[in-house]
Order: structure tokens, then C-alpha cells, then sequence
């Protein structure tokens, strides 16, 4: 288990994870609210490359994550791409900005095994934007973005789940808790 108290402590997780490290076996527990200054370089990518994923737990036992600026191409958010479990973890006054898969808990998950979940998060007074792009004569992404999480796909959950005064704003395939859902487990939120 890893405490984590910094958003130090937080970049180094990020950097594990996106040179390749899943962290399959470890657990991160928040140790209290964080502050965050500078952009966020979501845990697990924020680009296309699949190898890079959050695969372990992360618990935020209730504390928030204030200010939070993601701004990349693709799988954007805290995780960009989960494969693991997030619980009890807030935001408040997030900005989550990019042109495909973007969440403020996750932008992207694909684990399909029914073990990979976002519980009892919250957040708050947050936007999230999606731009499209025109690739040759016709206009593509700009979609995929929830405030909880961008894309989840099969057998992955969100459960539990609070969002409040956010805005979700793109081209298509947008939802307050999830944007789009490949046959995923979604129950009271």
C-alpha cells in the first residue's frame, strides 16, 4: 500500500504507470485533499498507447482533488486509462480538455472482466470539452466525455457515482456520469 499525501506523490504514480508499470498489485490511498497546481498528466497515457494503464487501486477515502487541468488528444482525465479499481474519490473545479475519450475520474476504460470500477466517486463544478476534428472532408471525435468517465466498456462498473453542477460539451456520444457505454454495469448514480 502507498500513501499518498502530494501531488508529487501523485506524479510519480503517473510516470510509473505511463512508462509502462501497471501497477497491477498495488493499492494507493489518499491521505487527504490535493491541491493542484500546473496541468495533470493523466495516470495512464492521455495518449494511444494501450500498454500504458492504471491496473491497481486507487481509494481516495473521501478526500478531493481541487483544480485539476487535463488538456490532451486522447484519454483524458485523472486516469486516462483505467484498467483498475477507483473508490471514494472526489473533484471539485476540474478542467478536463480533449478531442476523444475524456472523463474527470478516467477517460478510457477497457478491462471487460467485470473488475475494473469507479465507486462512490464525486464531482463537482467541473467541465469537460471535446473538440471535434475534420480528418480529409468529414468532422470525427470530438466525443466520448462524462463527467465520471469518457468510454467504459463491457462488464466494467460505475456504481454509486455523484455528479453535481458540471458541464460536458462535445460533438457527440456525451453523458453527465458516462459519455459511452459498451455494455457496462451502471447502478445508483
Amino acid at each position: 500500500v502507498y500513501l499518498v499525501k502530494t501531488q508529487g506523490e501523485l506524479a510519480w504514480l503517473a510516470q510509473q504507470v505511463n512508462g509502462g508499470n501497471m501497477m497491477s498489485n498495488a493499492t494507493f490511498s489518499l491521505q487527504n485533499d490535493i491541491y493542484m497546481q500546473g496541468k495533470w498528466t493523466p495516470i495512464g497515457g492521455g495518449g494511444l498507447d494501450f500498454g500504458k494503464r492504471f491496473g491497481g487501486t486507487f481509494l481516495g477515502n473521501g478526500h478531493t482533488i481541487y483544480d485539476m487541468v487535463v488538456d490532451v488528444n486522447e484519454r483524458a482525465g485523472f486516469f486516462g486509462f483505467l484498467n483498475g479499481k477507483v473508490e471514494d474519490l472526489n473533484f471539485d473545479n476540474a478542467s478536463v480538455t480533449s478531442n476523444h475519450w475524456a472523463g474527470v475520474v478516467a477517460g478510457f476504460s477497457d478491462n471487460e472482466t467485470g473488475t475494473c470500477w469507479i465507486k462512490n466517486c464525486k464531482v463537482a463544478n467541473s467541465t469537460v470539452t471535446l473538440a471535434a476534428e475534420q480528418i480529409g472532408s468529414e468532422w470525427d471525435n470530438g466525443d466520448k466525455g462524462g463527467a465520471i468517465i469518457g468510454y467504459m466498456a463491457a462488464r466494467d462498473q460505475v456504481e454509486n457515482c455523484q455528479v453535481t453542477n458540471c458541464t460536458i460539451q462535445g460533438y457527440r456520444d456525451l453523458g453527465g456520469v458516462i459519455g459511452y457505454s459498451n455494455g457496462s454495469v451502471i447502478k445508483n448514480n
